[in-house]
């Protein structure tokens, strides 16, 4: 059964994912093709059924335990872009004396 349950997340999590090729898709969407793939016996209708069911709830669990990734995500983000700040204005500077050798 865990097997039947991973495939129904994943195909939730792939649909409501944001990704470079494509914007996430509403709940009514993700479960129109839940219902698509239930229906062709691709994925575990019982499973479908609680998800249709509980979608809101599971959804708000996951977006409640992403918080912290997202936050630390988020600060990875900044700091990089700090980085790619002091790096241009390194770069815009001209060079007045030789570098020291190193070591």
């Amino acid at each position: 059964m865990a097997d039947r349950i991973i495939a129904v997340a994943d195909i939730v999590s792939a649909l409501v994912g944001t990704r470079s090729y494509k914007e996430a898709f509403p709940k009514e969407r993700v479960l129109e093709v839940l219902a698509d793939q239930r229906d062709r016996g691709l994925i575990d209708g019982s499973c479908v059924a609680v998800m249709v069911r509980d979608y809101d709830e599971v959804m708000a669990v996951v977006q409640r335990a992403c918080l912290p990734v997202a936050a630390l995500h988020e600060r990875v983000q900044q700091e990089y872009r700090w980085l790619l700040d002091q790096l241009a204005r390194h770069e815009a500077e001209p060079l007045t004396e030789p570098a020291a050798p190193v070591g």
